[in-house]
């Protein structure tokens, strides 16, 4: 059976970013870090993982059902959990199939 937890680590409070915030751009840099550190550290204890970006696009309807502050953003959210099953070794194309042309020479 699939179990996941859906992770908000990401919500960003929107007024007084001067007093919250050094640099939102940075900050949200280093949640992006920080997102890619917990994604390997779950990989690395067995379980599945995703950074899901979709769901930034129903954000408003995320903050509803949440019952969050409208001072909250959401930036980032993770489902981490057991998968149902191990996944199979994947097929690799060959590089030439996924190289462009770049110029008068041909790959």
């Amino acid at each position: 059976m699939n179990q996941y937890l859906n992770l908000n680590l990401g919500s960003y409070r929107i007024h007084n970013l001067n007093l919250c915030s050094f640099n939102r751009e940075k900050d949200l840099m280093a949640l992006g870090a920080s997102i890619q550190n917990i994604l390997l550290a779950a990989v690395a204890l067995g379980l599945g993982a995703c950074w899901l970006g979709e769901i930034l696009n129903r954000k408003e309807e995320i903050n509803r059902l949440l019952r969050w502050d409208r001072d909250l953003e959401m930036v980032a959210a993770l489902a981490v959990g057991y998968p149902g099953k191990k996944p199979g070794k994947g097929r690799r194309r060959p590089l030439r199939q996924l190289l462009l042309p770049m110029g008068p020479q041909q790959v």
